[in-house]
């Protein structure tokens, strides 16, 4: 049996890795030029950062 610890911290390490490799494969390919703007069909997605909102 495995700790709840233990499991958060394995799951956490691997999702990780696993969106490592998908920005990296698309990286080259979306930039603020070629992708303004973080969508899904009708939804927009906006990002704020630790500088101004």
């Amino acid at each position: 049996n495995i700790s709840e610890y233990d499991w958060l911290a394995i799951n956490t390490y691997d999702m990780w890795n696993e969106m490592n490799i998908i920005v990296g494969s698309v990286q080259e390919y979306c930039t603020k030029l070629l992708c303004p703007t973080m969508n899904a069909g009708d939804f927009e997605y906006a990002w704020a950062d630790d500088e101004a909102v």
